[in-house]
């Protein structure tokens, strides 16, 4: 992502995430992903933040879901490969709108968390015991300068997956 820059205003380039299916919040198996917006001046650089938004997009899909049952959140905590960039990290603050922890190792946290269940299984250990959140190295807060940016660009990502269900 070190091609992107510093995080900017969205692109008017969509992708919909919907390479196998989407679960939450629309439990369809069949929808399929796409671009919106794409033209012959869009670049890798173009497509490569078109892809990080539209995840990012997805992962509000979700938090919007889970805030439509009454849960609160105030942070979250990102793990994976995602971590290294700061680019992403910085993305996901802005468009969840929350803080997001990021772990000490969080590269691993996905291999950690699978060997705590494990530990859980196979010795039969109390979960609270097992599964301590890791050291937090840093915080990236919401970029406040251009939420209203990203809300906006949310809509218009919503807004095009019942357009791409009626679709063949």
């Amino acid at each position: 992502t070190g091609e992107l820059g510093p995080l900017a205003a969205p692109g008017a380039l969509r992708f919909l995430p919907y390479l196998s299916g989407e679960r939450t919040p629309h439990n369809d198996s069949a929808v399929r992903g796409a671009f919106t917006g794409l033209d012959i001046g869009a670049d890798r650089a173009d497509l490569t933040r078109a892809v990080l938004e539209g995840v990012s997009f997805a992962l509000r899909d979700n938090l919007e879901a889970l805030k439509s049952t009454g849960a609160r959140l105030d942070r979250v905590l990102a793990i994976g490969g995602g971590t290294r960039s700061r680019y992403w990290v910085e993305l996901l603050a802005t468009v969840l709108g929350l803080p997001v922890d990021m772990p000490e190792q969080g590269e691993f946290g996905a291999a950690l968390g699978a060997a705590r269940l494990a530990i859980c299984g196979l010795t039969g250990a109390a979960p609270h015991n097992v599964m301590t959140r890791p050291p937090v190295a840093e915080t990236i807060a919401p970029r406040a300068d251009l939420t209203a940016a990203y809300d906006a660009a949310y809509g218009d990502f919503a807004a095009a997956y019942p357009a791409l269900k009626a679709m063949p």
